[in-house]
């Protein structure tokens, strides 16, 4: 972690890019940061560690499920993980809790202010978690899980791409693999989720994994 007097470097990874960029602007307003990279997915920002260690990452929720590749590329230094939670629903709470991170940032009424003091907060070897994050957690966890939905039957083709959901690739890459074009795999995504009820493909995977559907595509 950079010493007090040194500044932050800061790695953003966010996939919206207004979102992503005005994340960066708030940012370079904040004087104990000196340096912000900003990146659209995990794969992009592993890429950027061999180049220069980073402070802090900050990664949007909606990409949790690519976080452990990132913990890999971050291990060998003193990172901070911070998780951009874009709402505080309750499967996006159980995973968050279920994820070795820093701290936690509200994406929805974030201020230039709570940004700042997050950024002091992991200065001091502190952890990043704001008050309504806490409590709705505490209360998530200390409730009993719904009962489970039925199971979904998906095609061969929806089978392969919730395999390569689950191994955290973008549609791009999930394109290049199964050889269809991104509009198609755009489509079996929306077919995907909407199947499995889940509003993105983190929260999906999740689900896949819990039912054991992700086993039936790894087997498929």
């Amino acid at each position: 972690m950079a010493h007090q007097d040194v500044g932050l470097a800061v790695l953003l990874v966010v996939a919206d890019e207004v979102s992503r960029w005005g994340l960066a602007g708030m940012l370079a307003s904040i004087p104990k940061v000196h340096t912000t990279q900003a990146c659209a997915d995990v794969p992009e920002a592993v890429r950027c560690f061999p180049e220069r260690p980073y402070d802090v990452v900050i990664v949007d929720s909606c990409l949790a499920a690519q976080i452990p590749a990132l913990a890999e590329a971050v291990g060998r230094h003193d990172t901070k993980v911070l998780l951009l939670l874009q709402d505080l629903d309750d499967d996006t709470l159980r995973t968050a809790a279920g994820l070795k991170l820093d701290g936690f940032l509200t994406g929805p009424g974030l201020t230039l202010r709570g940004l700042g003091e997050a950024m002091t907060r992991l200065q001091h070897g502190e952890m990043s978690l704001p008050a309504e994050v806490a409590h709705q957690m505490m209360a998530v966890l200390s409730r009993p899980r719904s009962v489970e939905r039925p199971p979904v039957t998906l095609t061969p083709r929806e089978h392969q791409t919730l395999q390569l959901l689950g191994e955290g690739l973008s549609n791009k890459q999930i394109a290049a693999r199964l050889r269809i074009s991104q509009h198609g795999t755009k489509r079996y995504v929306a077919s995907i989720l909407a199947k499995l009820n889940c509003p993105n493909r983190t929260l999906a995977v999740a689900y896949a994994l819990r039912t054991g559907l992700l086993e039936d595509s790894l087997a498929s």
